[in-house]
């Protein structure tokens, strides 16, 4: 995404419009734009990282974590499609899978056969390395996250330069990306680090920013990349539309809660 401003992708659209620039210029819009960091420092080990790999595989191999993220996009008049990379970060920061256009259960599937290919790189934590290199693909890449364009971030340690990561951090959402989630492995990860540091933001969702804490690698693990992947493209939920009896019911309650929360503001 672009993070200059939306008036430029208007006016890029216009300028395809009138022959000034190529149709494959345009940016691709999708719900949301999705950066996904994993640890690959020397804290962890080979069997460790395969099963952090796996988690991955495992969610994206599933045809139901697409399906039910794009019918419940497209009821409530999204894209019904994301765009998601993978970087591993560990004493520098590498993009192992570029930024990759999920419109299918195929296109989903076909991005998890790429991660067993990822190498463990071994040696420090530089998470500050690694949000930066998120931060600026999300910049530089073709599509447009409508809805987010978010940060996700595994880790099972702390990083060697935790002032820089945090101002790595506080960067990347001051300009453009619009939330970070983490999730913390085992003993080593620094939750109230990553609490109080790293992540910020909303959601796609419209829920905060948030860290899921997982004793180890594995089966755990799993449900919370999942439950993390969900949280982080899945649309807000549909406010039921009230029965029309119930209407002036739901009115008088308004009422009577307006006039509560202004005596309480009175105080």
């Amino acid at each position: 995404m672009n993070f200059t401003s939306k008036g430029v992708l208007s006016l890029a659209s216009a300028a395809v419009v009138f022959g000034f620039v190529s149709p494959s210029s345009a940016q691709i819009a999708v719900d949301t734009e999705l950066s996904l960091l994993i640890d690959g420092s020397g804290s962890i080990s080979s069997s460790e990282f395969t099963d952090q790999l796996n988690a991955y595989i495992n969610v994206f191999n599933d045809p139901d974590f697409f399906s039910d993220f794009s019918e419940s996009s497209l009821d409530q008049g999204g894209t019904g499609q994301f765009a998601v990379n993978l970087i591993q970060f560990a004493s520098g920061a590498t993009e192992e899978i570029p930024f990759t256009l999920i419109d299918s259960v195929a296109a989903s599937q076909g991005f998890a056969s790429q991660i067993p290919l990822i190498l463990k790189s071994g040696g420090g934590t530089n998470l500050t390395a690694g949000i930066t290199l998120a931060s600026d693909t999300l910049s530089s890449n073709q599509f447009d996250g409508t809805a987010s364009v978010a940060i996700d971030i595994s880790t099972d340690g702390f990083p060697n330069n935790p002032s820089s990561a945090a101002a790595a951090a506080n960067d990347a959402l001051t300009n453009g990306v619009d939330v970070i989630n983490a999730i913390a492995v085992g003993p080593g990860a620094n939750v109230g680090f990553l609490q109080n540091q790293i992540i910020g933001g909303t959601n796609a969702s419209g829920e905060d920013a948030f860290v899921l804490a997982v004793g180890s690698f594995g089966e755990e693990f799993e449900d919370a990349v999942e439950e993390k992947l969900v949280g982080e493209i899945m649309p807000p939920s549909p406010e039921p539309v009230p029965e029309p009896a119930s209407m002036l019911g739901l009115a008088l309650v308004g009422t009577f809660g307006a006039v509560s929360t202004l005596k309480r503001k009175c105080r």
